[in-house]
Parts: structure tokens; C-alpha cells; sequence
């Protein structure tokens, strides 16, 4: 499993003191082996032995504090096929994980999951997925991880600063999210980027045909990583570059930063929330690294402002 976090309000939260001492260290214990989406086997025995290896704990004190920890609201316990599991209901409101994927286990009647994840062919999955600053991502997959059709049809244009929505005719496990048909014009930044016709997305078969790739390379941010990366990304990655549509010169700004702490190129979403959050490189982005990064890749320099 990953790192998880231990919020310090733990150790003054009300429902977590009225556990008696080991069963705050099994629920201390839990949050360190749940899955990405919070979840975990929850059979008292397997419990005991995880947790306790070097103690003597009866399966019975195991349950009482589960029972306990269920009872204020912590978890949720249910049992699928004959095995027993457990879900932290207020997960998402203490792990902050940038990538989250999808769980071994059932989940509970009624619940989504949060999928964040890149596949073997380095195709970003999302499923109800917020951002910190509150967007919702496009879902690119269900909630089992499963690519959804549509990807390749995602909106090939967007303005700088609009929310994500789902395209047509495609179906969200997200209540709060419902279909729209709205596409935004090309905006004056990016001239030479022009939106599929009509015949090209095939509307007159009802069927919308994926944006030729020749059209993404077009934009501008995927030029942008090009020429700094030396490669394009894949078909599915530049309609994510294209439909984020980041502020060029933070886009430019990520890449560079991205490139020389020397992280993959492959990770789109990465560098994209670092264009859309130029706080989380600058402070790492010394300026003996700036100045030779202007040096190598001087023909984006003139979209760096105030910048020579």
C-alpha cells in the first residue's frame, strides 16, 4: 500500500479517544493498510495478525472495537460472498492522494469510488475525480477502471478557464454530473487550431469520430510539449492536453520544471496540474536550473512573462 496521512486532529477527535488504547492503535493500524479508495479486509483474525503480529489479541476484542469504530461513524462494515470488509467512510477528507486506484475489493451498496490512475499504455483513467481547487475531471473510465469508448471523442477545444464536462451521450456513475452538447469556440490565442466538421465527426451516422491526431497537434500546449519534450504524447493525451487547455506560459513553465527534476514526460496529468498550480514547482525551480533551461530551450522563452 501507499503512504497514508495521520491527520494531528486524530489524537483530539472524540470517537477516536472513546476507543479504549489498542483499539485506537487497530484503527490507527487500518488506515495504514486500506487500499487507495480507503478499504480493506475487515475478518477479525486476518485483522489481529496484521496488526498485532507480536501481541496476543482474540479475534473477539477485534470485533468490539470494529463494532465500536462503526457505531461513532469511522467505518463502514458489510459482507460480500462471506467475507467481511470494512470502507472509512471521511477517507477523502484526510488522504490528499494524487493518484488513486481502483480497489480488489467490492465496495459498498451505493458507493463511488475516485479513480486517478495511468493504464499499461499510459492512458490516464479518471472516475469521479475533483481536483483541490473544487473541478471535476472528465471520466475516462467506470468504476471498476474500465476505459470508456468515448475517450477518444473527448472535446477538442476549450476555453482557459472552463470546467470539464462530459461529452454526449455518455453515461456517469456521478449523479451531480449530468450530459451536455456545449462547445466552446477556438479562442483568439490559438489561430491555427480548428474544431472538426461535421462530416469528420461523423454526426451524420449519429456516431462522433475521434479529432483527427494531426488536428491536436495543432494546439499550441501540445506543440508546447513537443518541442520541450522532443516527442509527442499519445492520440488520448494530447485530447487531454487539448481539453484542460493550459495557460501557456505556466504550461511551458510545468515542462521545464517537470523535465529537470526528471520526471517522466509520459505523466500528462502531472504536468498539467503543476500549469494549473505553479506553486508546487517554483520553490524547487532554482535559478542556476531556470537560466539553463532558457539556454536550451530558448524558442519558448518569449512566452515566459517577464522573462528576457
Amino acid at each position: 500500500m501507499g503512504r497514508r496521512m495521520l491527520d494531528n486532529s486524530l489524537w483530539s477527535n472524540e470517537n477516536f479517544a472513546a476507543l479504549p488504547p489498542r483499539g485506537r492503535l487497530l484503527q490507527i493500524g487500518m488506515i495504514t493498510i486500506a487500499d487507495d479508495q480507503g478499504r480493506l479486509k475487515a475478518h477479525p483474525l486476518f485483522l489481529a495478525k496484521e496488526i498485532f503480529p507480536y501481541d496476543h489479541i482474540e479475534a473477539t476484542d477485534v470485533s468490539k472495537w470494529l463494532a465500536l469504530m462503526e457505531q461513532n461513524g469511522t467505518i463502514q462494515l458489510y459482507t460480500v460472498d462471506g467475507k467481511q470488509y470494512a470502507q472509512f467512510l471521511n477517507w477523502w477528507d484526510y488522504q490528499s492522494l494524487q493518484f488513486a486506484h481502483a480497489s480488489s475489493y467490492p465496495r459498498p451498496d451505493g458507493w463511488l469510488d475516485r479513480l486517478r490512475f495511468n493504464s499499461k499504455g499510459n492512458q490516464m483513467m479518471v472516475s469521479n475525480w475533483t481536483t483541490p481547487k473544487g473541478d471535476r475531471l472528465v471520466d475516462t473510465c467506470d468504476q471498476e477502471g474500465k476505459l470508456f469508448p468515448f475517450v477518444m471523442e473527448l472535446p477538442v477545444n476549450r476555453a482557459a478557464n472552463s470546467t470539464a464536462k462530459v461529452p454526449t451521450k455518455v453515461r456517469t456513475l456521478a449523479p451531480t454530473q449530468a450530459p451536455t452538447e456545449a462547445r466552446t469556440q477556438v479562442t483568439s490565442q490559438l489561430p491555427n487550431y480548428q474544431l472538426p466538421t461535421k462530416e469528420e465527426e461523423g454526426e451524420s451516422n449519429g456516431a462522433k469520430a475521434p479529432a483527427p491526431a494531426s488536428s491536436l497537434k495543432e494546439h499550441i500546449a501540445v506543440k508546447a510539449y513537443h518541442d520541450l519534450h522532443n516527442r509527442y504524447p499519445s492520440t488520448a493525451q494530447m485530447a487531454v492536453i487539448v481539453e484542460r487547455d493550459p495557460p501557456i506560459a505556466d504550461w511551458v513553465r510545468a515542462i521545464r520544471a517537470w523535465s529537470n527534476r526528471g520526471n517522466k514526460p509520459t505523466n500528462i496529468e502531472g504536468q498539467l496540474d503543476w500549469a494549473f498550480d505553479p506553486s508546487r514547482f517554483e520553490d524547487h525551480h532554482a535559478p542556476a536550473a531556470a537560466k539553463n533551461e532558457r539556454v536550451q530551450y530558448s524558442q519558448w522563452n518569449t512566452t515566459l512573462d517577464g522573462q528576457p
